[in-house]
């Protein structure tokens, strides 16, 4: 699971990158966590947009006052059919922009972060659901990362670390 990542690039080469009109200018940031205010790739029309969404999905059907766990993230596995999710995986897709992410080794002890990024340095679109929420304050558009199994690299990268201690 995405718990942390990275954005270092401007963003006029992510707009460029991904081809999408900027709505709001984000900054540098090698410690992005969940709650913060990301940029989020969506289309709409055909046409492409960054643009800011609240990383935690909170479903539009979300009753103020209701305990709710924080959704930064969604298993492949099961995005499709939990009642947090569904509607979302099914309508509202989106790119979560990044350089790279953190992955956490919680056998260590200290648990033990690892940093991953693309070999040629190019930005991530990691897949993304997002919704909107109607608050007392007003919309909250917020989203969550989609995630996967560990692939060889992840799995194999964590293991080589941990034994090399």
């Amino acid at each position: 699971m995405c718990g942390r990542y990275t954005i270092y690039t401007s963003s006029k080469k992510f707009a460029e990158y991904f081809s999408a009109n900027i709505t709001f200018e984000f900054f540098k940031s090698y410690n992005i966590a969940p709650t913060a205010t990301i940029p989020v790739v969506i289309q709409t029309d055909g046409e492409r947009f960054i643009v800011p969404m609240r990383w935690g999905l909170i479903p539009s059907w979300h009753n103020e006052g209701r305990k709710f766990s924080l959704l930064n993230n969604a298993k492949i596995e099961t995005v499709d059919i939990k009642p947090s999710f569904r509607q979302s995986f099914s309508k509202r897709r989106c790119l979560i922009i990044a350089n790279g992410f953190y992955e956490w080794d919680l056998a260590a002890k200290p648990k033990q972060p690892y940093y991953y990024q693309l070999r040629d340095d190019e930005p991530i679109g990691m897949a993304g659901i997002w919704d909107n929420w109607i608050s007392p304050e007003g919309l909250l558009t917020s989203c969550c990362i989609i995630t996967t199994p560990a692939n060889q690299i992840v799995s194999k990268a964590s293991v080589f670390f941990v034994k090399q201690k």
